[in-house]
């Protein structure tokens, strides 16, 4: 049996967030924890 791995990408963003931008310590930290955010132009196969 195959372990199924959950994915969680931030998909909505108010444009105050500072996660919006890559270099803050805001992404990094959610980037740590193991989730992704999702970026301008970014493609993902349902």
């Amino acid at each position: 049996m195959r372990k199924k791995k959950i994915k969680i990408i931030f998909i909505h963003l108010n444009h105050t967030n500072p996660v919006l931008n890559p270099e803050s310590i805001a992404t990094k930290t959610v980037i740590s924890k193991g989730f992704k955010i999702a970026r301008m132009h970014d493609i993902y196969k349902l």
